[in-house]
């Protein structure tokens, strides 16, 4: 609901030109999940062969944007069992949400952000639950 108030004023053009300057332009709010894991170390490459060959198993289609985006993630995520949903979870997909939220205070994309962490967090603590990944 906040999110939505958030965009009511704004024309499509204005929200499209906050988002990419959001997450497209700041490498802080990059929707990029290993980035935020791992920075440009050799750490992210290995992330990110394992990212397409997870998309690849459970046929998630890829888009132009790199295997770790947050658009390949979350539908990955949805298909995966129970298990294997709360470790991808805690180990990859909350601790980068958290640090993209860092970089959001006060952006109409906040609220957003903080939902799909909420989501995807097993444990409630876990969101906003201080800074992650590489320095």
């Amino acid at each position: 609901a906040a999110f939505a108030a958030a965009l009511e004023p704004l024309s499509i053009t204005d929200v499209q030109e906050k988002f990419v300057q959001t997450f497209e332009m700041n490498p802080d709010t990059t929707l990029d999940i290993g980035w935020h894991l791992y920075g440009e170390q050799y750490e992210r490459g290995e992330f990110l062969v394992t990212a397409r060959r997870a998309l690849r198993r459970y046929e998630v289609e890829e888009s132009t944007e790199l295997p770790d985006h947050l658009s390949h993630l979350i539908p990955l995520i949805e298909k995966m069992e129970w298990e294997e949903r709360v470790v991808f979870a805690t180990e990859h997909l909350v601790p980068a949400l958290n640090k993209i939220l860092s970089g959001l205070k006060g952006n109409i994309f906040e609220n957003l952000v903080a939902a799909v962490a909420r989501l995807y967090a097993p444990e409630p603590s876990l969101v906003g639950a201080g800074e992650t990944g590489h320095e």
